[in-house]
């Protein structure tokens, strides 16, 4: 598949470390936008941003209830 313009800038932000990015990424991850549909690589990425204290990721964790071990079930 490939990637656009802005999911390519999207990648590039969120490894740099941009919280925003991260969590669009994760998003884009989770609905399939302009990517293959991962849940594995959206849980990763909304997760870096809760850690960041990104508040939409924190929200989004909580809604889908994970946790350390439901995120340890989610990435294997």
């Amino acid at each position: 598949m490939h990637k656009t313009k802005k999911l390519r800038k999207c990648i590039k932000w969120a490894k740099q470390g941009d919280p925003g990015a991260q969590y669009r990424l994760g998003i884009r991850f989770q609905l399939g936008k302009d990517c293959p549909k991962d849940l594995h690589q959206a849980a990763i990425w909304i997760r870096m941003a809760a850690e960041a204290g990104y508040p939409l990721a924190v929200v989004w964790m909580q809604d889908y209830g994970f946790d350390d071990s439901a995120l340890l079930q989610a990435l294997t």
